[in-house]
């Protein structure tokens, strides 16, 4: 006879969720198994960046949220851009990215307040302050490889060893 299912919603909904994941992974193999398609994808990707740095003043908007899911699109069908996204410096830039996340806003405010506190000033020409965020970002990631490499990435193994 019928049985009772209680939970038949939630059923339905991971049936959906796997298909969902089975679609997706369909979705991914069939964009990009044609070389043509791949750079077709990066072309579409690069194009809906450049849109977005060049046509819109505000970061906000339907369209610029479009624009980004148009950029973001291939990235997450693992469309790596000719490899470039595998590039060494750029896999370690993602490794050591936490680091940068939090090193970034300290140093940031000890050099502006505490080593050149003149900078900040109104009367400063903006070219000489921005000139100096290349100087700071390289600093930033000296910085922040040494604290991953020193603090980040010996914690991470020594949590695996306390997890296990």
């Amino acid at each position: 006879g019928p049985t009772c299912r209680p939970f038949g919603l939630l059923d339905i909904q991971f049936k959906v969720f796997l298909d969902r994941r089975h679609l997706c992974r369909r979705l991914r193999d069939r964009a990009l198994s044609n070389p043509g398609k791949k750079t077709l994808l990066f072309f579409i990707s690069v194009t809906a960046i450049l849109l977005l740095y060049f046509c819109f003043r505000e970061a906000s908007g339907t369209i610029q949220a479009l624009l980004l899911l148009l950029f973001f699109f291939p990235i997450a069908l693992e469309n790596r851009f000719f490899r470039f996204l595998n590039h060494p410096v750029l896999l370690l830039l993602g490794e050591i990215s936490y680091s940068i996340y939090l090193l970034h806003a300290i140093l940031l405010y000890f050099i502006f307040s505490v080593c050149f506190p003149k900078w900040i000033d109104p009367s400063i020409p903006p070219v000489i302050f921005w000139s100096t965020m290349p100087m700071m970002a390289i600093l930033t990631v000296i910085i922040s490889f040494f604290s991953y490499a020193l603090i980040e990435k010996p914690c991470m193994r020594w949590g695996k060893r306390l997890a296990s």
